[in-house]
């Protein structure tokens, strides 16, 4: 309620956080559902340009002019992880209040969150995985000395004039985690498609999941997120209700162990351990996995072998199939759970 009384001061707020923990999700409460105002969330990430910022703006600067008596709210999510420039027309918004020399309306109020600028732990360091960012990108960019693979979250420094207006959101306790965890669960899978017994039991599953992320972490602030929860349960409902991911999970248990091995084992390199941690030591999730995983490679691999593969060109192994196996299931989705 602080943050809501320096707004109404005309200071900006920063919400400093790890990655999904709630600081959207608590503002959206506070405003559009308590307070009844419009609430606009940009999500920001390193390809927003200072184009996207000025149709965000320029769109609530129109609302307002329809509805002079409105309150618009726009959140800057994960402000930080923009590029510079992007970053200083954020504080020309925010603190000067002007958009290329247009002042703000009263009623247009900004707010912003930032991950933290931390450096990753030596053993979280050891185990990642993955090209994207290692080949596909550079370390370091003109402007800065730190090399971006050695930070939790990829993001650049705020400037200075930032720093009176950051309020340290912090991390979740594990009691509001897993409250929040069985809300997304309750509200992503619906009791008309969904046992009471079924939506408690997957809402255990990732409240474990979670638990064993941040034991197996050098970095238990940042192992896993709410944003995971919501990614298990959206998988989880894909799986069990659409025809293509019933043809990979006929039975409800067989789409809990593709879920959570997609969103949570399948960053881990021991990827057994977790799976035992999580479901104990009969689980079934490993061979599923290699199971569905080999049918979906194989099919991808004979379309493609029709088109231009020559014969014997690829080895489908597990790790191959997997790999082709998570892409597979992204594409379907329209969405990416890693």
């Amino acid at each position: 309620m602080f943050a809501l009384y320096r707004i109404r001061c005309g200071l900006p707020v920063i919400a400093f956080g790890e990655a999904g923990v709630g600081k959207s999700a608590l503002f959206r409460f506070l405003i559009q559902t308590l307070l009844g105002h419009t609430f606009e969330v940009c999500n920001v990430n390193s390809g927003t340009t200072i184009e996207d910022v000025e149709k965000m703006i320029e769109s609530a600067v129109k609302t307002i002019s329809i509805n002079p008596d409105i309150q618009v709210f726009l959140f800057f999510d994960e402000m930080n992880t923009a590029d510079a420039p992007v970053i200083a027309f954020f504080k020309e918004l925010m603190l000067d209040r002007n958009c290329h020399g247009t002042v703000l309306p009263n009623n247009l109020h900004l707010m912003a969150a930032a991950n933290p600028y931390r450096y990753m732990q030596e053993a979280d360091k050891e185990a990642a995985v993955g090209l994207a960012f290692r080949f596909a990108q550079s370390a370091r960019s003109a402007s800065s000395t730190v090399d971006g693979r050695n930070l939790v979250y990829r993001v650049n420094e705020l400037p200075v004039a930032f720093y009176d207006h950051i309020y340290d959101f912090g991390h979740l306790c594990d009691e509001s985690e897993e409250t929040y965890i069985e809300e997304i669960c309750r509200h992503g899978l619906s009791e008309a498609n969904f046992s009471k017994n079924c939506i408690d039991y997957y809402a255990s599953v990732i409240k474990k999941s979670h638990q064993v992320a941040k034991a197996m972490s050098a970095d238990p602030d940042s192992a896993v997120s709410l944003r995971d929860a919501t990614r298990a349960v959206q998988l989880f409902r894909w799986f069990c209700l659409t025809p293509s991911g019933r043809k990979m999970a006929p039975e409800g248990r067989v789409a809990a162990d593709l879920a959570i091995y997609l969103v949570y084992a399948f960053r881990f390199r021991s990827r057994k351990t977790f799976l035992k941690n999580v479901l104990g030591k009969d689980q079934s999730a490993s061979q599923n996995m290699i199971k569905v995983s080999r049918i979906i490679a194989k099919m991808l691999y004979e379309q493609a072998h029709e088109a231009s593969i020559g014969s014997g060109a690829i080895a489908l192994n597990d790790a191959l199939c997997e790999n082709l196996f998570a892409l597979y299931v992204c594409v379907l989705n329209g969405n990416n759970f890693f």
